[in-house]
């Protein structure tokens, strides 16, 4: 039972998270007036870049002037409730997996076990080093990596690998939560 309803889940929140939710905040592109640099070149440098064409070619089709010229930055806009949701799916997705496919004792939470996760709160883990040196920071680059392809800069990045390892320490295991898993996913994955 558990493992069909988590099946429809995760299939709603793939579904809104990659087909619905980019329609409804399109991922929009501001372009910034451009920017003269040759203004900062030494005179040397700019006789050099007016001097180099590729004549064999066509020289009026290929020239490093116009490159050099003026160019445009393009800055996305910042979407946080997109980058929230991909968060929530990748622990959904990972926990989905641990539920139906590893059969983790782990992974069969409840209401229960998430209210005692509150109640006790941290503990030290004595999990093994790939796990907490190399699995934990893959997880933490994931939601980091969320967060930045929403456009976000580097700090406001650095909040969503400690959400989701929030969500996942208190809310996607039956364990106590780790102190050293919720230090090494955000700081692992972001750094």
């Amino acid at each position: 039972m558990i493992n069909q309803v988590a099946k429809i889940i995760l299939g709603l929140i793939f579904v809104f998270t990659l087909c619905i939710f980019p329609i409804l905040y399109p991922q929009e592109t501001e372009y910034v007036p451009q920017i003269e640099i040759l203004d900062s070149l030494s005179p040397e440098l700019k006789e050099a870049i007016s001097r180099f064409r590729l004549k064999e070619i066509n020289p009026h089709l290929f020239s490093v002037r116009p490159y050099f010229k003026t160019f445009t930055l393009v800055r996305e806009k910042k979407h946080y409730l997109y980058a929230g949701f991909q968060v929530v799916a990748i622990n959904l997705v990972v926990w989905t997996y641990d539920v139906s496919v590893l059969k983790a004792g782990w992974a069969r939470i409840s209401l229960q076990s998430i209210l005692n996760n509150f109640k006790y709160g941290f503990e030290w883990d004595d999990n093994s080093f790939k796990t907490n040196q190399n699995e934990h920071p893959f997880h933490g680059a994931m939601y980091f990596s969320s967060a930045r392809s929403s456009g976000l800069d580097f700090w406001e990045s650095m909040i969503y690998p400690f959400v989701g390892s929030f969500m996942w320490e208190f809310v996607m295991e039956t364990n106590r939560p780790s102190a050293n898993d919720f230090i090494m996913t955000p700081l692992g994955g972001s750094l």
